[in-house]
């Protein structure tokens, strides 16, 4: 049974049930004098992928659902990395988030034992 613990409680979660995503928040900034707060954040998310997938068609299905729901989407630039032996793109991206504020974002996406990963920050 999968468990998720946070540093002040744990808990198992039902049969059935597991962990696909989790989002971390940095602390409320402000860039400049008067500007709009934002909170910097790390997302992780898992799921399924068939046999055979590779991260570049892994990466792309992801690229295509974001243009479909952010239409100033954009990629920026991408590389292939390794990191503790698995490979993986990096890919650097903008789009607008709250109130049209530009915002700019890495996702590393890699597959390992048919599960697709998504780490973005």
């Amino acid at each position: 049974m999968p468990k998720v613990t946070l540093d002040f409680t744990g808990f198992e979660l039902p049969e059935g049930w597991t962990t696909t995503m989790a989002v971390f928040s940095g602390p409320e900034e402000r860039f400049g004098k008067g500007e709009t707060p934002f909170r910097t954040n790390i997302a992780i998310s898992t799921e399924q992928v068939a046999e055979g997938k590779d991260f570049h068609e892994y990466a792309e299905e992801k690229t295509t659902f974001l243009r479909q729901q952010l239409p100033d989407y954009k990629v920026v630039s991408d590389q292939e990395v390794s990191i503790c032996g698995v490979t993986g793109l990096l890919r650097e991206q903008t789009f607008s988030g709250p109130n049209g504020m530009l915002l700019q974002q890495l996702v590393l996406y890699f597959i390992k034992e048919n599960t697709g990963y998504s780490l973005a920050g």
